[in-house]
């Protein structure tokens, strides 16, 4: 959870309002919540009003999906997606949803809802671009909140994006679930989601494009700021960032550390996340 969420981000752009989640009863009454680590049941806490002893460190199932992927499943998306291996490496853009943004050179007012989708279509432009001169694949998987915006965009509303988007090497959301993508592509750009902790635990560089990291902040804010634990795969310019991406193939120490920070799996290595899950679930019942 690198981005602020829930209870952190009510009244911003795009975001319930206190008034409407008190009166939905947003989150209220759980049993239980797992965070991934340690260093993040406090954001949790406070993302989703719990209090800490009902916060247990445990990570997802996918978390030994991603360690140990179904080798067969991969084969058979390989096979059935030959277009993606046309050139590597094979790059994937996820980035998170964006909606009105407060600039940070403005009054501090929101902008129209759509400033930052707006920005982010503007960036992926640029990675289009800078992919292209380095002879990379790049797979486009952009937020559900945003998909129907680039798909509408791409229907004649924006020229230069469907000229890219057309591009041999560009991908826009094909039908492969992001979890199988992690196992198959080299590299992996987000910003500030989530998805960074699924990707460094695959195994892939991950690399972050924070070309509004100032306004983000003062928008929604962040629990793990990137700029401040692996600095050097921080990028606001695509050209410089795909430059660095293209001089390294495996994730670098800091990454690493980066992980073992944030995501701590089970402790003994014969249990499984969901047998973890299953345990705390029985003792629930019982």
């Amino acid at each position: 959870m690198l981005k602020r969420s829930s209870w952190q981000t009510i009244d911003a752009p795009d975001e319930p309002s206190g008034r409407r989640a008190q009166a939905l009863r947003m989150h209220a009454n759980y049993t239980a919540l797992l965070a991934p680590s340690d260093a993040l049941r406090e954001s949790y806490r406070h993302a989703f009003r719990i209090t800490r002893t009902r916060i247990h460190t445990m990570v997802l199932p996918r978390y030994d999906l991603l360690r140990n992927p179904d080798m067969n499943r991969l084969d058979m998306i390989i096979s059935n997606h030959p277009e993606l291996f046309a050139a590597t490496p094979l790059v994937l853009y996820a980035p998170s949803a964006r909606g009105g943004m407060r600039s940070s050179e403005g009054s501090g007012a929101a902008n129209n809802d759509t400033e930052g989708s707006h920005r982010q279509i503007e960036a992926s432009k640029k990675l289009i671009q800078a992919t292209e001169v380095r002879d990379l694949t790049l797979v486009i998987k952009p937020h559900p909140r945003l998909a129907s915006q680039y798909a509408s965009l791409t229907d004649g509303q924006d020229s230069e994006l469907a000229q890219l988007l057309n591009l041999p090497h560009v991908f826009l959301n094909p039908p492969i679930d992001t979890l199988d993508l992690l196992a198959i592509v080299d590299h992996v750009i987000t910003d500030y989601s989530s998805l960074a902790f699924e990707a460094a635990t695959a195994g892939k560089p991950v690399w972050f494009y924070l070309y509004d990291h100032d306004d983000y902040l003062d928008t929604y804010g962040l629990n793990v700021d990137p700029t401040q634990h692996v600095p050097a795969a921080c990028f606001a310019d695509a050209q410089t960032l795909i430059a660095a991406l293209a001089q390294s193939s495996l994730p670098s120490t800091v990454q690493e550390q980066f992980l073992r920070s944030f995501v701590q799996p089970p402790e003994k290595t014969q249990v499984t996340a969901a047998q973890q899950i299953a345990r705390l679930v029985l003792q629930g019942i019982q």
